[in-house]
């Protein structure tokens, strides 16, 4: 596993408790709005990182400049994401 993945299966844990946690809170008649927030949040972030963990990562054939691959991004951008949650 590299540290990609490792990022990857992070995110995807972290942001899916969340999500577990605010669609809970919802269903039990908590409505807030942050609880929508967070769940959009898994949606945009979490699942595209779990699908990134099952196909790969993209290959940007046509935009060749967007393929880079930098594990102090991938840690930064993993930290960002996941401490998004906890700030809201």
């Amino acid at each position: 596993m590299t540290l990609a993945d490792g990022c990857n299966l992070f995110v995807l844990a972290w942001l899916s408790l969340w999500a577990g946690i605010a669609g809970a809170s919802i269903l039990k008649g908590r409505i807030h709005s942050i609880s929508f927030v967070i769940i959009t949040h898994w949606v945009l972030s979490g699942f595209p990182a779990g699908l990134d963990l099952l196909f790969g990562r993209p290959w940007y054939l046509t935009f060749p400049a967007f393929d880079f691959q930098d594990e102090r991004v991938d840690l930064l951008y993993a930290a960002y994401v996941a401490i998004c949650p906890v700030i809201w």
